[in-house]
């Protein structure tokens, strides 16, 4: 049926359906942060998670894509930033999956947030989700321990409405040029 072939082209949601080898109930989805996502300070309108502030020297600093780190890299990339200005296929793991990759992004000198696509032709929900997992995944990560620098992006000026949430005022931004 139609149903389970859903199901199955959808495995991000199967993290939430086996536990311990039984069918988790309906509650225990629904009190799972990573299903819930508001365990953060949020703004506005549609609490998107806020990334704080952070100062950084980056006189010097080179970056690093997401797609060349290693998971034992060499002294000098560590001193590099890690940006995300890839395809965004690339990066769905950071958030359906925050865990797996933080001990290899902890070994480097910041992060910019994901930059998740805001075509023009998106639907607006879509541009809307892809703010908030960006700030999500920064917010994350800035719990975690690590230093981040929001990405900033916008698809036509209606986005403009919430692609700046969740950036504290007075922030240091990455802006991509590329799309």
């Amino acid at each position: 049926p139609l149903c389970q072939m859903l199901f199955l082209t959808m495995p991000k949601v199967a993290n939430f359906i086996l536990k311990e080898g039984r069918k988790m109930t309906s509650k225990e989805i629904r009190s799972k942060q990573t299903f819930l996502r508001n365990e953060f300070d949020a703004f506005g309108k549609w609490n998107i998670p806020i990334i704080h502030k952070t100062e950084l020297d980056l006189v010097g600093v080179n970056l690093i894509s997401y797609t060349d780190l290693k998971t034992n890299d060499i002294d000098e990339n560590k001193q590099r930033g890690v940006h995300f200005y890839i395809d965004d296929y690339r990066m769905e793991g950071l958030y359906y999956n925050p865990t797996k990759s933080l001990h290899r992004l902890s070994q480097y000198k910041f992060l910019i947030s994901p930059d998740y696509s805001l075509y023009r032709d998106m639907p607006k929900a879509i541009q809307l989700f892809n703010v908030f997992r960006s700030r999500w995944c920064g917010v994350y990560w800035q719990s975690q321990g690590l230093t981040v620098i929001p990405n900033v992006s916008w698809g036509d000026s209606s986005t403009f409405d919430f692609c700046f949430d969740g950036i504290e005022e007075g922030s240091i931004v990455a802006v991509g040029t590329i799309g």
